[in-house]
């Protein structure tokens, strides 16, 4: 690929527009033309961002669990609140991942 760039106008209509922003947002990209040209590179709409954060979230509370007791880590078990609380997490996650996901 050549570092040179050109310019390219995109015509919106308002409701258009309002659903790039939102997919900007949820993707957590800066500006709205690197998630368009994102889009349009990738042929597809960009949510692997927010799958992988998800995934990264619930990655870490997998560890975190898997790890619980491990004398390496100093760490103990879940127990009674914890646990529902680590759960709940999980459970957040997981819908995340999903709902992202299904977005058209």
């Amino acid at each position: 690929m050549s570092g040179k760039t050109t310019g390219f106008r995109v015509y919106l209509t308002d409701d258009q527009r309002s659903q790039a922003e939102a997919g900007q947002k949820a993707a957590g990209y800066k500006t709205l033309s690197a998630y368009m040209r994102d889009c349009a590179l990738s042929g597809a709409p960009v949510h692997l961002l927010t799958i992988a954060r998800e995934m990264g979230k619930l990655g870490q509370i997998a560890n975190d669990i898997l790890t619980a007791g491990d004398a390496a880590t100093g760490t103990g078990g879940l127990y009674g609140s914890d646990a529902r609380k680590a759960a709940r997490r999980i459970i957040k996650a997981c819908d995340a991942v999903t709902a992202a996901l299904r977005v058209d």
